[in-house]
């Protein structure tokens, strides 16, 4: 009972918050993505979980470059004061 979604394309077509409807509407449960997502997400003042309904969402995974700390305080917050995803260290 389970499937992989692999997205490729900018994270942004058709506009800010598209890559977040497709966790949405796939019930994602784990969601790998890079730090620069992330913080561009943060930047553009996306509110993802307030927005979307994940609450399959169990966690969220930062690949490739290292994320910030307030990357990580973005999705803590963001997540219901980090209730509904972690954010596992990643180097």
């Amino acid at each position: 009972g389970s499937a992989v979604v692999l997205f490729d394309g900018d994270p942004n077509h058709p506009g800010f918050g598209a890559l977040w409807r497709l966790v949405a509407d796939s019930g994602t449960t784990y969601f790998g993505t890079s730090a620069p997502f992330l913080m561009t997400s943060r930047r553009a003042g996306l509110t993802p979980w307030r927005d979307h309904d994940l609450s399959r969402l169990r966690g969220i995974g930062s690949t490739g470059s290292p994320l910030p700390a307030e990357g990580f305080r973005w999705v803590y917050e963001e997540a219901a004061a980090g209730e509904a995803a972690r954010l596992p260290a990643t180097g």
